[in-house]
C-alpha cells in the first residue's frame, strides 16, 4: 500500500501476542489470513513518515454505484 496518507486498506496484524484463532468459536476462521494475520476490520492509511491512522470500520463503509473500496491491502504490500 502506498505511504501517501490517502490510500486506504484493512489493518492486519500479527505477532507473539496476537492470537492465531478464537477459542471455541466456530466460524471465526475468516478473521485470519492464510499467513496468520488477524484482520482487525479497521480501515487505515499510512502517511509518508510511516504513521498509521485508523479512519473507519470496514463494515461502516458505504458501497455506492455498484462498487466499494478494496480493503485487502496490508502494511508492506
Amino acid at each position: 500500500m502506498p505511504h501517501d496518507g490517502k490510500s486506504v486498506g484493512e489493518l492486519c496484524v500479527r505477532g507473539p501476542w496476537i492470537t492465531g484463532k478464537y477459542y471455541n468459536a466456530p466460524g471465526t476462521e475468516g478473521q485470519f489470513t492464510e499467513d496468520g494475520y488477524w484482520k482487525s476490520g479497521d480501515a487505515a492509511t499510512i502517511d509518508e513518515e510511516g504513521y498509521m491512522k485508523i479512519t473507519d470500520r470496514i463494515k461502516d463503509v458505504i458501497k455506492s454505484g455498484g462498487g466499494g473500496m478494496d480493503f485487502r491491502h496490508r502494511y508492506g504490500e
